[in-house]
């Protein structure tokens, strides 16, 4: 999905300004840019449903796939 005006990571809460976080990786070094999405995970379901999300506190806290396979186990089983 193209998301060229930020409005995914905007309708979802995750932006953050660059300039809060010192672990920001050197690819966003950007000095032209504003907001930058957190590592987030959301898993919705077929009615538009938030069943699972994870937000990053900072830009290297990511959610690992093991963790994300077993959230949708347990989705699955209920």
């Amino acid at each position: 999905m193209i998301n060229e005006d930020n409005k995914v990571i905007q309708s979802y809460e995750v932006t953050t300004k660059k300039r809060r976080f010192k672990d920001i990786p050197a690819f966003f070094a950007d000095k032209n840019a504003g907001s930058y999405a957190m590592p987030s995970v959301f898993i919705i379901d077929s009615d538009g449903i938030i069943r699972y999300s994870y937000l990053g506190k900072s830009f290297m806290d990511w959610s690992s796939n093991e963790h994300i396979i077993q959230e949708l186990k347990e989705l699955h089983e209920s």
